[in-house]
């Protein structure tokens, strides 16, 4: 019966040893993870803002990504496009859709937009714009 208390006596104190004898990542040449993650002000991937007021609308946000790809300043028709396309992901659906995404109509010209510009499909990307701009009006 000793035998057995001794040994896990022993298997308890051994890891806690292990884990002391390891010097810490620093000591390595290694730095420690950071805590939080960068912001996208800190990777220098902020996009600029698109020219629409407060409470804008799906259709504002499209208009102000026309207005920035007739002045070829992508990254803001990028960022346009992504704001259009957060407010139409909003919806309301049954809870059993809830998990459904939904990727076709508006939405999925929205993506067909983003795309395109991503490639540098400049045709493709005013074809789906305005198919979007279109899609926007219906009710």
């Amino acid at each position: 019966m000793r035998l057995i208390a001794g040994a896990v006596v022993l298997a308890m104190a051994v890891p806690a040893t292990a884990q002391t004898l390891s010097p810490p990542p620093a000591a390595m040449g290694q730095t420690a993870a950071p805590t939080t993650l960068p912001g996208p002000e800190q990777l220098g991937h902020k996009l600029p803002a698109p020219p629409v007021p407060v409470g804008a609308t799906i259709e504002d946000y499209l208009v102000a990504a026309r207005h920035a790809l007739d002045e070829n300043n992508v990254p803001m028709a990028t960022e346009a496009l992504e704001q259009a396309e957060t407010r139409a992901l909003t919806r309301s659906v049954r809870p059993s859709r809830a998990n459904v995404p939904d990727r076709g109509g508006l939405v999925g010209a929205i993506a067909a937009t983003r795309a395109a510009l991503g490639r540098g499909d400049r045709a493709g990307a005013d074809a789906s714009l305005a198919r979007a701009m279109e899609l926007a009006k219906k009710p």
